[in-house]
């Protein structure tokens, strides 16, 4: 809708201009000279853009469109800025900034000559500054030993400059050693005098580690003066490995020049304790070698088994009798720590020891046993006729 709107009154305008057109070009109410009126303002004018407004004739309606021209800029003075010029040297006029609205603009202004010297009573001095203004023609730069060197105005002899040498690179006469001074020669540029001076040693140039060099080590001077140092290994352990009974051991030690040494730890060798171990009644003696460091052992010096010694047990012997079976007894081994037992042998009974002949008991005859066991053997006479 909106649109529409401004669509509409567009063509409204358009009509409406050339409408005023047709009547001023035709000589309209307005003839040669309108009666403008300001309409709409688009733009003010600034430093340096014009400002633009839209007027319309009060009497025919017709538009137009002039331009308001560009105000340039309003300067004023930056304080502090100015230098007045003197004598000799110049001055400057200052900066300048524009001072309209929000416009930041500066201009830097002008170098101001310099006034020059003035002399009207022919004193020599400036009447002015007060100084010489002497158009001075310098002689010849002449050498004051110390560095400096002065010339003298061939106008005035009172007036003199002096200055410090300017030199040249120098020429060197004598180079510098790693252990001797050199020399080297000045010239100054605008007097011709020579200044002499030391280039001093250079000192050797030597790295900062040391080189194997075999049975040494060594520092080789990076000058090539051949001025080399030479020191003996300093070796350091670095590595060890510990002999033992059998084998050899190592000790590596590394010098800083990174050369290697190797010793041989000669190996210790067994160092042995004997323990006996003493023959019982089964088994052998024998000595067992065992080694205090690494324990590796072996036996010798062996002994054959004891055997049993073997000893009756009190009261276990049962006598035999003429007729009962005896018991030589329950045996066991004496030796110290044996509990080696045995049983003994049955021994049969004894029978009766009668004698061969018999003894006469009076009545009959006997025979007593000569066991002592009580049983004894009676019979009657059997007497035979033996005379008559």
């Amino acid at each position: 809708m909106r649109k529409r709107v401004l669509i509409l009154l567009l063509i409204v305008a358009m009509l409406t201009m050339v409408f005023a057109l047709a009547s001023c070009a035709n000589g309209g109410r307005c003839g040669d000279g309108h009666t403008w009126i300001n309409v709409e303002k688009y733009s003010d004018p600034t430093c340096t853009e014009s400002g633009q407004v839209y007027d319309r004739c009060a009497v025919c309606g017709i538009r137009r469109k002039p331009v308001t021209p560009a105000l340039g800029h309003d300067y004023v003075l930056v304080d502090g800025t100015s230098i007045d010029p003197n004598c000799t040297e110049p001055g400057y006029e200052g900066d300048f900034i524009c001072t309209r609205g929000d416009c930041d603009y500066i201009k830097q202004g002008a170098i101001v000559p310099a006034k020059g010297h003035k002399d009207e009573d022919e004193d020599h001095l400036c009447d002015i500054c007060g100084n010489d203004p002497c158009n001075h023609i310098w002689g010849d730069w002449t050498d004051n030993g110390d560095g400096t060197h002065t010339r003298v105005c061939s106008l005035n002899g009172s007036h003199t400059e002096t200055a410090d040498h300017v030199l040249n690179d120098g020429e060197v006469t004598k180079p510098s050693s790693c252990t001797e001074d050199g020399e080297i020669v000045f010239t100054c540029l605008d007097c011709g005098c020579e200044i002499f001076d030391i280039i001093p040693a250079t000192g050797h140039a030597y790295p900062q580690n040391w080189t194997d060099n075999g049975e040494n080590h060594i520092k080789v001077c990076g000058n090539g003066c051949g001025e080399d140092l030479i020191a003996n290994h300093n070796h350091v352990e670095t590595g060890r490995i510990d002999a033992d009974c059998e084998n050899d051991g190592t000790i590596t030690s590394t010098c800083e020049c990174g050369n290697e040494k190797i010793e041989t730890i000669p190996a210790t060798g067994h160092s042995y304790d004997a323990v006996v171990t003493a023959p019982t009644c089964t088994e052998q003696g024998y000595t067992t070698h065992t080694c205090s460091t690494c324990e590796d052992s072996y036996v010798d010096e062996y002994v054959d088994a004891l055997g049993h010694d073997m000893v009756v047990v009190n009261g276990t012997v049962v006598i035999p009798t003429c007729t009962e079976y005896g018991y030589d007894g329950d045996w066991e081994c004496s030796r110290t720590g044996c509990d080696y037992t045995e049983p003994g042998l049955t021994l049969d009974p004894t029978g009766h020891a009668y004698p061969q002949g018999w003894t006469d008991n009076g009545e009959n005859h006997i025979k007593v046993c000569g066991n002592g066991c009580g049983i004894d053997l009676t019979a009657d006479h059997a007497h035979i006729e033996t005379s008559r």
